[in-house]
């Protein structure tokens, strides 16, 4: 065990002496098994992307290295997802091979990163920003289309408790009793009522058809 151990020291070691000479400044070697790459291209400073990674003991001959974007700034989430989605990618495919993979992982983000910060130029930040926003908006419109309709009508129903006979009655005898109401009296009517104006038009039609 003690040898695959150095073994894989002696792999992790060359391929940090290769970062560091490509990356230079960009990389930062923390301890023997954690590094930071920092990413602010030079069209765009307000861009930042930060990736960290940790190198187990036996990787790679029997573990595989730890990558994840740890921080970022004026990056859409979409991009992040699409390089953790990356990541997750060409870990699975260099599992088995035991060769050291995470120099080539991290050119293939900076490589990405930098021709998004290239072809914004500060731009295209905002451009997914709103894009973002109006899929969300999408999505959200989409959700209350496709609620039933009862769903809907419940929550556009008024609050409160429903009217039941019971509480019609409490109200009604508090209302004659604040308005001095006599309930004895016949209702009086200065005409003809709607129900008998319609059964007179009813009966007509009637004499008519026969």
């Amino acid at each position: 065990m003690t040898d695959v151990i150095e073994c894989c020291r002696e792999e992790q070691d060359m391929e940090i002496e290769a970062m560091q000479h490509i990356f230079e400044s960009q990389i930062e070697v923390v301890d023997q098994s954690n590094l930071i790459l920092r990413l602010v291209p030079d069209c765009n400073d307000k861009m930042y992307l930060e990736v960290k990674v940790f190198y187990p003991p036996e990787y790679p001959l029997n573990a595989q290295a730890e990558l994840k974007v740890s921080e970022h700034r004026r990056v859409s989430s979409s991009f992040v997802e699409q390089m953790e989605m990356l990541i997750d990618e060409r870990v699975v495919e260099n599992a088995d091979f035991g060769c050291t993979y995470v120099f080539a992982i991290l050119q293939e983000i900076l490589d990405a990163f930098f021709e998004l910060a290239t072809a914004s130029n500060g731009s295209t930040y905002d451009e997914m920003m709103r894009e973002e926003a109006m899929n969300a908006q999408l999505e959200q419109k989409e959700e209350v289309e496709e609620k039933p309709e009862e769903d809907i009508f419940e929550h556009g129903m008024l609050p409160g408790e429903p009217v039941t006979d019971a509480i019609f009655k409490r109200w009604w005898d508090q209302f004659v009793k604040e308005q001095n109401i006599d309930v004895s009296l016949e209702p009086v009517h200065a005409g003809k009522t709607g129900k008998q104006i319609f059964e007179e038009g009813d009966a007509e039609d009637e004499d008519e058809a026969a």
